[in-house]
C-alpha cells in the first residue's frame, strides 16, 4: 500500500519540476525584457529632451531644401576668430543643412532606441504567454505543441537578433555622427545656459550619452539570453557547436545588411550636400546654364539661378571667373573688347603703332590675373573631382556591400540544411560549400578595399589640396562625412574576414562531426 503509494507523488513531483523549470524561464525572460526597454526608454527620454523639436516637425527632405524658401536670419556662423578666411563658415544656407542633418541623425537614433526595445518586449511576452498555455493546458497534443513552440521561439528570436544589429550598427554611427559634429561645429548647437537658445538647435550632449546607448544594446542582447539556452537544449548535442558557428554566420551577414542601410544613409545625406546651390557653387550652376547639352531642367527643375545674399556671402570660390571662355563665352568676348578699347584711347596720333596692351602687361593686376584664375580652376577641378569621387566610392560600396551581405546570408542558411535533414551526403555538400565560402570571403575583402581606400583619402585631404589654396567650410564638412564613413567600410572589410574564418572552422566542425 505504502509502494503504491510513493508512485503518484514521485510522478506529481516530477511533473511540477517540469513545469517549474520552463516556468523560472518564463520569469527570467520577461524580467530581462522589462528591464532592457526600461534602460532603452530612460535613454531615449535623455536623447529626445536635446531637441525642442519633435521628428515630424520636417516636412522637406535634405535634397530639397536649397529649393525651399525659407528664412535662415537666425542661423549661426562660425564666429569671426575662428574662421581660416572671412568668409568661411558664414554661409547660413548650408549651417542649416548641417543642422538638418544632425535632426535627422538625431531622429534616427530616437527611433531606434525605442523601437526595437517596444519589439523586443512584445516577442518576450508572445512567447512566455505561448510557454504558459504549453505548461498548464491539458486538451492539445503535447509533441505538436513542442514543435510549434520551437518554430515560434526560432522565428521571433531571429527577428530579434535582426532588429539588435541593426540597432548596434545605425545606433553607435549615428550618434557617433553627432558627437563628431558637436566637436567641428560646437556654433551650430545650443547650451544649457541659455546661449543660441533658437528652437532648432540641438543642445550639446549626445557624446554623454554613448553609454547609456550601449547599455540598452547589451541589455537587449541580455533579454535573448533565455531562449538562447531553450533552442541549443531543444538541438541534439554533436549538433550545437555546428549551429553555433553557422549563426554566427547568419548574424555576421544581418550586419552586413545593417552597413548597407548605414550606407545608403550616409549617401543620402552626402549626395544632398554636394548640390551646387547649397554651397553658393556660382561657377557650376553658371556652367549648367549655359550649356547647350545639359537639361538643366532634368537636374533641378525648380532651380532659380539668381542667388540669395545668404548663399552668395560664402562664394564656393573667392575668385568669380565665370567669364573665362570655357564657362561663359560672350562675357569673355565683353571683356575683352572693352580692354582693349580702353587700351586704344590712350593712344596719341593717328599711326600704326602697336598698343602698349598687346605688347606687354604692365599693370600689376592683369599680371596677376592668370596665376588667380589657374589657382582658381585648380582648386575648383579638385573640389569637383573629390565630390565625384566620394559619391563613386558610397556607390561602389553600396554594390559590394550588397554582395557580400548576400553571399553570406546565402552560405549561412544552407549550412542549417544539414540540420533539419541530416544526411550524410549533405555533410560533404557543406564542406565544398564552406570551402567555396572562404574564396568569395576572400575576394569579399579584396573589394571592400576600394571604398576603404578612397574614403581614407578623405582622411588625409589637407595632404592633396593645391598649393596656396585651401577648401571651403562647405567642402570640409563633406571631406570629414566621409572620413567617417571610412569606419564604416573597416567594418564590413573585418566581418568579411570572419566570415572566411567561420567557413574554415565549419570544415573543421564537420569533419568532427564525420568522425
Amino acid at each position: 500500500m505504502a509502494a503504491s503509494s510513493a508512485v503518484p507523488r514521485a510522478s506529481v513531483e516530477n511533473s511540477r519540476s517540469e513545469r517549474m523549470y520552463p516556468l523560472v524561464l518564463c520569469i527570467c525572460r520577461v524580467v530581462l525584457a522589462v528591464t532592457q526597454f526600461s534602460v532603452a526608454y530612460d535613454t531615449y527620454l535623455s536623447f529626445a529632451d536635446l531637441s525642442v523639436l519633435n521628428e515630424n516637425s520636417f516636412d522637406t527632405p535634405l535634397s530639397s531644401i536649397a529649393d525651399t524658401k525659407t528664412l535662415y536670419e537666425w542661423v549661426p556662423v562660425m564666429p569671426s576668430g575662428d574662421s581660416i578666411v572671412k568668409n568661411y563658415g558664414k554661409n547660413q544656407l548650408f549651417n542649416y543643412f548641417i543642422i538638418r542633418v544632425i535632426h535627422f541623425l538625431h531622429g534616427n537614433i530616437t527611433s531606434l532606441l525605442i523601437y526595437p526595445a517596444s519589439i523586443t518586449l512584445a516577442f518576450m511576452v508572445i512567447l512566455s504567454l505561448y510557454d504558459l498555455f504549453e505548461i498548464y493546458q491539458t486538451r492539445y497534443s503535447k509533441a505538436k505543441l513542442q514543435e510549434t513552440g520551437y518554430w515560434l521561439h526560432l522565428v521571433l528570436f531571429t527577428a530579434s537578433i535582426a532588429l539588435i544589429i541593426l540597432q548596434a550598427v545605425i545606433l553607435l554611427f549615428e550618434s557617433g555622427g553627432i558627437s563628431h559634429m558637436e566637436v567641428l561645429y560646437p556654433f551650430l548647437f545650443a547650451y544649457n545656459s541659455g546661449q543660441n537658445s533658437h528652437k532648432m538647435l540641438l543642445k550639446i550632449g549626445a557624446g554623454s550619452l554613448k553609454r547609456g546607448l550601449v547599455a540598452s544594446v547589451i541589455f537587449n542582447l541580455g533579454s535573448l539570453v533565455p531562449d538562447t539556452y531553450l533552442l541549443l537544449v531543444k538541438t541534439l548535442q554533436p549538433l550545437r557547436l555546428y549551429i553555433i558557428v553557422n549563426s554566427m554566420k547568419i548574424a555576421c551577414g544581418m550586419t552586413v545588411v545593417a552597413a548597407f542601410i548605414m550606407g545608403c544613409i550616409v549617401r543620402y545625406y552626402v549626395g544632398a550636400g554636394v548640390d551646387p546651390k547649397l554651397m553658393g557653387d556660382k561657377t557650376t550652376l553658371n556652367i549648367w546654364k549655359h550649356n547647350q547639352l545639359i537639361n538643366v531642367n532634368d537636374i533641378y527643375p525648380t532651380t532659380q539661378w539668381t542667388l540669395d545674399n545668404n548663399i552668395s556671402n560664402s562664394a564656393y570660390i573667392e575668385a568669380d571667373y565665370t567669364h573665362l571662355p570655357v564657362l561663359d563665352l560672350p562675357k569673355y568676348i565683353t571683356s575683352r573688347v572693352n580692354r582693349t578699347t580702353k587700351h586704344f584711347t590712350r593712344i596719341q596720333g593717328a599711326g600704326l603703332e602697336v598698343p602698349e596692351f598687346f605688347a606687354r602687361m604692365e599693370d600689376t593686376e592683369d599680371k596677376m590675373r592668370p596665376l588667380i584664375r589657374a589657382k582658381s580652376i585648380n582648386v575648383y577641378s579638385f573640389v569637383q573631382n573629390s565630390f565625384g569621387h566620394a559619391l563613386h566610392v558610397l556607390k561602389v560600396f553600396l554594390y559590394v556591400v550588397s554582395f557580400v551581405g548576400l553571399s553570406s546570408l546565402s552560405f549561412g542558411s544552407f549550412s542549417f540544411l544539414l540540420v533539419l535533414r541530416r544526411h550524410k551526403l549533405l555533410l560533404y555538400i557543406n564542406v565544398l560549400v564552406d570551402a567555396f565560402a572562404v574564396v568569395v570571403h576572400l575576394c569579399n575583402m579584396i573589394m571592400v578595399r576600394y571604398p576603404m581606400e578612397g574614403s581614407e583619402f578623405f582622411c588625409n585631404i589637407k595632404e592633396y589640396i593645391p598649393a596656396g589654396s585651401g577648401a571651403t567650410f562647405e567642402a570640409m564638412a563633406i571631406y570629414a562625412w566621409m572620413c567617417r564613413a571610412s569606419q564604416l567600410f573597416k567594418l564590413v572589410h573585418g566581418i568579411a574576414a570572419v566570415l572566411a574564418l567561420l567557413s574554415i572552422g565549419n570544415i573543421g566542425v564537420l569533419y568532427m562531426l564525420w568522425k
